[in-house]
């Protein structure tokens, strides 16, 4: 346990295995450690990917949902990635978020699937929201209100998120706001297209981000009043107006 080990962070289901066993075998070789919680898996499941060291796997119940990828966060020193097991990450994934969390020195959370609301969202007016999606080229770094934990990075220095203080269901609008309380930056960095990709056949399968009430839930949540925060040391990179 150190502030400079790295921790990626997955929460899995069983329809999406063969996506669970990718991430991990493609990012293995670039974190110190990597946690999975293994939501609805048999008790008995056991594959050989888990067999290396740097891996610990937690397993349900009680079924965590998303949050089981912050199952550790709250007492984990580091810098903390959290990825998913419906995309596909590429070999400079890690370094690259890394990089950008020491580029804003440890000052922001750092993503790059981000959304921008206006000051109070309207759920019945999609026009109150803007996304930068993963997939699409972004030029600039940019200040957001909420980041996808799918592609997340953050050092502990920054914020320890806690699962426990979370709702069942989705994390991305609990997790910015927490950042809103803590008047943390968010940012969406700079990444040509599809730096970050979807499986398209496991994205359509049944994920934790599918569950009907809990999409409503995440809605309601969102509103309320978002304010935008930059880090300190943005002025070093970028002018923003």
């Amino acid at each position: 346990m150190n502030d400079e080990q790295i921790t990626i962070a997955m929460a899995s289901v069983p329809t999406r295995e063969v996506g669970m066993k990718r991430v991990i075998q493609s990012l293995l070789g670039t974190c110190d450690n990597f946690d999975v919680y293994l939501n609805g898996y048999p008790s008995g499941y056991y594959t050989g990917v888990f067999d290396d060291p740097k891996i610990t796997v937690y397993r349900s119940p009680p079924d965590l949902g998303a949050r089981g990828k912050l199952y550790m966060a709250h007492r984990s020193l580091g810098y903390w990635l959290t990825v998913d097991d419906d995309l596909i990450y590429p070999p400079d994934y890690t370094y690259k978020m890394v990089q950008a969390v020491e580029k804003y020195h440890r000052q922001a959370v750092i993503g790059v699937h981000g959304v921008l609301f206006v000051k109070h969202p309207d759920p019945m007016q999609p026009q109150t929201r803007i996304l930068f999606s993963h997939a699409t080229y972004l030029a600039h770094d940019l200040p957001v209100h909420m980041l996808g934990t799918g592609i997340l990075a953050y050092h502990s220095s920054t914020v320890m998120l806690d699962w426990r203080t979370m709702e069942p269901g989705k994390i991305d609008e609990q997790t910015a706001i927490v950042a809103q309380e803590r008047r943390i930056p968010m940012l969406c960095i700079a990444h040509p297209d599809d730096w970050v990709t979807e499986d398209d056949e496991l994205k359509y399968r049944s994920a934790l981000r599918r569950n009907i009430p809990a999409s409503e839930a995440a809605v309601a949540r969102q509103q309320r009043q978002w304010d935008l925060y930059l880090p300190p040391s943005w002025k070093e990179y970028q002018k923003f107006p």
